[in-house]
This record gives structure tokens, sequence and C-alpha cells, in this order.
């Protein structure tokens, strides 16, 4: 299976699916995508980097920069089980990848679901996963 990085990109609303290790021109965008053996990774760095950037120009907080992924071996099943939890990553609410149920931190998992909810540039990123720890 091939190792690949996971992130939600902000201005086109979906996911970026890199092969690892990265290469210039190897990004696909797409709307689901699955991974096996997961690892979320995020910073407080990042997080703080993220909460305390303003734009110069338009005076907005916050930056738009990729400072969260998850990482993990491609797989193409597209399921998702009973015992799946939902897992979000906001870094105004927490410096890691967190449950949404209980607000847990994650760090890895056996296995991530990616996909959205809604259409055009309204759509939310939706990330189910059997989470280890």
């Amino acid at each position: 299976m091939k190792r690949v990085r996971v992130h939600w990109n902000l201005k086109r609303a979906g996911y970026v699916v890199r092969g690892l290790p990265m290469r210039p021109g190897d990004m696909v965008y797409t709307d689901a995508v699955c991974v096996r053996n997961a690892r979320f990774h995020a910073t407080p760095a990042g997080a703080a980097y993220c909460r305390g950037f303003v734009d110069k120009r338009s005076g907005k907080v916050g930056a738009r920069f990729v400072v969260a992924w998850v990482e993990g071996d491609a797989c193409d099943c597209l399921t998702v089980g009973g015992a799946d939890r939902l897992a979000t990553y906001n870094p105004f609410r927490a410096d890691t990848f967190t449950t949404v149920d209980t607000g847990d931190g994650v760090e890895a998992a056996d296995h991530v679901t990616f996909t959205t909810v809604g259409t055009g540039k309204a759509r939310k990123p939706l990330m189910a996963c059997r989470v280890l720890r």
C-alpha cells in the first residue's frame, strides 16, 4: 500500500492527498479518501501560529496554511463502521485532533474515512475513525 498524507484545503473545500515522500505536483484533490494505520499530525506551535496570524491586507485573523494532516496507508474501501467516532481539528479550540463527542485527543487510528457534507464551497469535512489512542 502507498503511504499518503491527507489534509483539508480551505480554499477549494476538499481533501488534498499527497504521496510520501512528497514530490512536486503529486497532489490529488478529492471529496473522499480512506487511510489505514493513520497517524494524526498537529502541533501546538502550528495552532498558535494559526491563531496569531493577521493578514496585513484584509485584517482577517487566522492563517490558511497546512498545520495539521493525517498520514497513513491508502485504501479503497470508503466504509464507515458502527464503532467509528467522528474526529475534527480546529486550531482555535484545541492544539491537536479531537473526537467530536468527548473532546479527547486523537494521535492514531486503525482506519480513517474522510468524506464531505454539503456541496460547492459550503462543503464541510467529515472524518470517521477507529481511534487507537
